[in-house]
C-alpha cells in the first residue's frame, strides 16, 4: 500500500508540475526577449509560492482520500472475515 501511495503522490505531483509548466496555462505570455525587473521577479515569486501552496493542498486532499479508501477497505475486509 505504501508503494501505491507514493505512486499516486508522484502522479499527482507530476500532473501539477506539467499543468503549471504547460504553455496553454493561463499565465501571462511574455516575449522571448524581455527585461527582467525586480518587480517582475517578485510577482513571479509570489505566483510560484501560491502555486506551491495549491499543490500542497491538492496532495493533502489526495492523501486524505487515499486514507479514507484504505480505512473503508479495511472495514470491509474485517466484516467479510466475521462472516
Amino acid at each position: 500500500m505504501k508503494k501505491l501511495r507514493w505512486v499516486v503522490f508522484l502522479l499527482a505531483a507530476c500532473a501539477l508540475l506539467l499543468q503549471a509548466a504547460s504553455p496553454d496555462s493561463s499565465q501571462d505570455k511574455t516575449p522571448a526577449v524581455s527585461v527582467i525587473t525586480k518587480e517582475a521577479l517578485q510577482d513571479h515569486l509570489v505566483e510560484l509560492q501560491q502555486q506551491r501552496e495549491q499543490a500542497i493542498a491538492t496532495v493533502n486532499a489526495i492523501s486524505g482520500a487515499i486514507q479514507e479508501c484504505e480505512y473503508w477497505l479495511e472495514k470491509l475486509k474485517e466484516e467479510k472475515q466475521e462472516e
